[in-house]
Parts: C-alpha cells; sequence; structure tokens
C-alpha cells in the first residue's frame, strides 16, 4: 500500500481521498458542502448544526458506499442551491444497476437551511436504517434547555444530557427548538419518518445524532422496488427573543 494510503486508514480508516470541501456564505450563514453532505453550519462565527446528510445501511447495520452521480453547488442573488445525485454500491450492482437511487436538494438562504432527500428503489432494497441524519454540536448543546415536539403536536421540555447518556435522550422528534447561544435560538423540523436521538459521545464523537427509523422497530426492513421514501430536515433560526434576524 503507498504511503499516502497508509496514512489515510490511520486517520480516517479508508484509503480513499477525502472528497472536497466547498466553502459557501450566504448572510451570516457559513456552511461547508461535501459530496452531498452539509457540515458546519454556523451563524455569526458560531457553529449551530455539525452535519446534515444521507446514510444508507445494509441489512447489517454497514454503511455503503454511495456512487455520485451528481454534485452541483448553484449560487443565486440571495440563495445558494445544492443538488446531488447517487446510487448505492453493491458487491452485486454493476454500473448503472445500483438497487437504490437518492437525490438530495439543499436550499439555503439568510433565513433557512431547507433540506429534501428522495430515495427510490430499483429492487427490493434491505436496510437497517436509510435516510437523513442531523448531527449537533456539543459546545452550546450540552445541558441546555431544548423544546421538543412529538408527532401527534404534544410538546416535552428538557435538557439535552450534560453527561453522557446511554439511552436515547429524546424520542419521536418532529420539533427540536433549542438556544446555542445567547442571540440565536434555533428551530430544527423533521419530517418523512419517526426521528429520535442519541449520544455520539458513546462512541467518542462529539455531537448528539438525530436519526430516523426507532431502534424499538424491527430491523432490516425493506423498501419495495418502484417505492420512493422522501425525507426533509428544515433548520431556521431566529434571535433568542423570537423575533427574525
Amino acid at each position: 500500500m503507498p504511503l499516502s494510503e497508509a496514512v489515510r486508514v490511520r486517520r480516517v480508516g479508508t484509503p480513499s481521498p477525502e472528497p472536497a470541501r466547498e466553502r459557501h456564505v450566504v448572510g451570516p450563514v457559513h456552511l461547508i458542502w461535501q459530496a452531498g453532505a452539509i457540515r458546519h453550519v454556523s451563524i455569526d462565527g458560531i457553529e449551530v448544526l455539525r452535519g446534515i446528510g444521507a446514510v444508507i445501511r445494509d441489512d447489517n447495520w454497514g454503511t455503503h458506499t454511495l456512487c455520485t452521480e451528481a454534485d452541483e453547488a448553484r449560487p443565486g442573488r440571495d440563495a445558494m442551491e445544492f443538488t446531488y445525485r447517487a446510487g448505492v454500491s453493491t458487491a452485486r450492482a454493476g454500473p448503472g444497476e445500483s438497487p437504490l437511487a437518492l437525490e438530495l436538494h439543499a436550499r439555503l438562504d439568510d433565513t433557512a437551511l431547507d433540506v429534501r432527500l428522495a430515495m427510490t428503489a430499483r429492487a427490493r432494497f434491505a436496510t437497517c436504517r436509510s435516510g437523513l441524519r442531523v448531527l449537533l454540536p456539543l459546545l452550546g448543546v450540552v445541558g441546555s434547555n431544548v423544546e421538543v415536539e412529538h408527532c401527534n403536536g404534544l410538546i416535552e421540555t428538557g435538557c439535552f444530557p450534560r453527561h453522557i447518556s446511554p439511552g436515547q435522550p429524546f424520542f419521536d422528534i418532529r420539533r427540536l427548538s433549542f438556544t446555542p447561544t445567547p442571540q440565536r435560538a434555533i428551530d430544527v423540523h423533521f419530517d418523512g419518518d419517526v426521528f429520535e436521538m442519541e449520544d455520539q459521545r458513546n462512541w467518542s464523537d462529539a455531537s448528539f445524532k438525530i436519526y430516523n427509523r426507532p431502534l424499538a422497530l424491527p430491523s432490516p426492513y425493506r423498501i419495495e422496488a418502484g417505492k420512493t421514501v422522501t425525507q426533509r430536515v428544515r433548520l431556521q433560526w431566529r434571535n433568542a427573543a423570537g423575533a427574525a434576524p
């Protein structure tokens, strides 16, 4: 193995080079776009979201490699538009034969980040989890107050865990509202499936992860051939007093 590949294996666990990172700015918002994933969303220089992206698991909780078909960032007058299309790579699928096709669209303006994902099964697809996952940073979040709206409309108030939580801190999430800085309040809306949260510090990752399909449901499950599954995550920000920024 060439030295450069050996170094990458030690650093990130794979010899494949890391996809290029693109930095984009709209108003007070900075983010990184990297091969269909949005990373390090910062407002006024403070990180409020660690990442949003699609993760496709196989029927044994392994992570499928995505084969990029389109990757585009388009600046506009007041917004950025992002498009990512990919197929799932499997040992049995040749070029153009991916059993699952993904299309992700994102739009960023100075008030919101809107991410939509469509997954279409070209053949019956077995998976333990497929969809959008959201990572929250620890700084400004750990121990802070949070409001959780559940899918039945009920509101729960609580706090993000200060100490590492071995169980899921929150279940059945439709909306999370929290204030990572004294100036900004954040609302994150989830659609398309039932989402819940786990504390990634259990696995030495400095984040809280919000993912679709509750762990209490049976796995693996199947997406039938011809079916399209859609999900949406919308991040909005406002000043802590409740007025628009």
